[in-house]
């Protein structure tokens, strides 16, 4: 399947299944009329085969890592289906999580994974305001893996706030793509 029909079969499984119609608060504190709950697809096959393939060629074309990092829920699938397509294309990669609060028994720590990472993408489901990701990012900086950008699956906005860090950010769809 070509990247063109693979994004455009992701598109499909999104509107079909992960776009909520009714009154939502985001993250952001702000109502909205939809909400994109990625996480109801990010457990189906299908769709994990083809995100992660497009993400495995974004990180190769736009990014010296191969390794990755989420943020605990929506990052887990993502990260685990990416490390596997990069694997699978012949690369090494690994992932961490970073947990939205530290684990209170055993090792106390924000982030989950190998040891030996010091640079990472960081893998995002949705983007609102970008606010989660840089959160993301100081934690993985205060653990000394430096974040070489960001990859979302849908961007509502916040990608911009992510950019103005001096941090490479993209996304494989913007709100418009989803909402139209």
């Amino acid at each position: 399947m070509s990247q063109f029909d693979a994004k455009e079969r992701i598109l499909q499984i999104i509107k079909q299944k992960a776009v909520l119609r009714g009154k939502f608060i985001l993250s952001s504190g702000k109502e909205s009329d939809y909400y994109i709950d990625i996480k109801k697809v990010s457990f189906d096959g299908e769709f994990l085969e083809l995100v992660s393939d497009i993400i495995a060629d974004l990180i190769f074309s736009n990014f010296k890592t191969c390794d990755v990092a989420g943020v605990e829920l929506g990052g887990v699938p993502l990260v685990s289906a990416t490390v596997l397509k990069i694997k699978q294309k012949g690369f090494d990669s690994k992932g961490v999580i970073i947990r939205k609060n530290p684990k209170e028994y055993g090792t106390q720590k924000w982030i989950e994974g190998p040891d030996n990472i010091s640079k990472v993408v960081l893998i995002e489901d949705v983007i609102t305001t970008g606010a989660t990701t840089l959160s993301a990012i100081d934690k993985l900086r205060q653990n000394g893996i430096e974040a070489e950008g960001v990859i979302c699956v849908v961007n509502r906005g916040g990608l911009r706030n992510i950019a103005d860090k001096n941090i490479k950010a993209m996304s494989i769809f913007e709100l418009q793509d989803i909402i139209s």
